[in-house]
């Protein structure tokens, strides 16, 4: 009985050590340093709303850092399907063009109290690259009631939208319209 007795607590406390060291993992594994609450939306005349958020340096951010390239901006959610179909041409755009000064940000319009941890374990599990920032509904009012996603603006170096696409787009399509405002 006394052996059975010290082999039921020795494997309790071996469950109760792994238990730990796995939640520990998993929680310093969470966060990618790619998703984002948005903080504050200035809208303006003629440009792009300027939005910031609070980069993982802790160092606010804004889009008109990303003046002087061409950017995408998506508009897109976890449980969209079309978004989601979308997301590994997104990810590709991102990496091929980079050296070319060509940005892409994610607004996600996942709403709800675990938006965030949400959106980050989604964006991790895709390995998406670029920066998400999700959004609380000003920014979606801001680019003129987004009502449907995927929703993606074309923006040029100088910070003007050049064009809206509603719903899913292929690469080719994004990389053509891309190409066209490299010229």
């Amino acid at each position: 009985m006394v052996i059975f007795k010290n082999f039921a607590i020795t494997l309790i406390l071996i469950v109760i050590i792994i238990g730990c060291e796995t939640k520990e993992k998993v929680g310093s594994d969470k966060n990618n340093g790619n998703v984002f609450p948005l903080l504050s939306v200035q809208t303006r005349e003629g440009f792009v709303p300027d939005f910031s958020w609070n980069g993982a340096d802790g160092k606010t951010n804004n889009f008109d850092s990303f003046r002087e390239e061409v950017t995408l901006i998506n508009f897109w959610a976890t449980w969209c399907s079309p978004c989601r179909k979308e997301l590994p041409d997104l990810i590709a755009i991102s990496e091929e063009f980079a050296s070319k000064g060509v940005k892409i940000i994610g607004i996600s319009t996942d709403k709800g109290t675990n938006a965030i941890s949400e959106v980050n374990d989604f964006v991790r599990e895709n390995k998406v690259t670029y920066p998400n920032v999700v959004d609380n509904g000003e920014l979606a009012s801001a680019f003129g009631n987004i009502r449907g996603i995927p929703t993606t603006f074309l923006i040029n170096k100088e910070g003007k939208i050049v064009d809206r696409f509603v719903g899913i787009r292929t690469k080719e399509f994004f990389v053509e319209q891309i190409n066209q405002l490299l010229q």
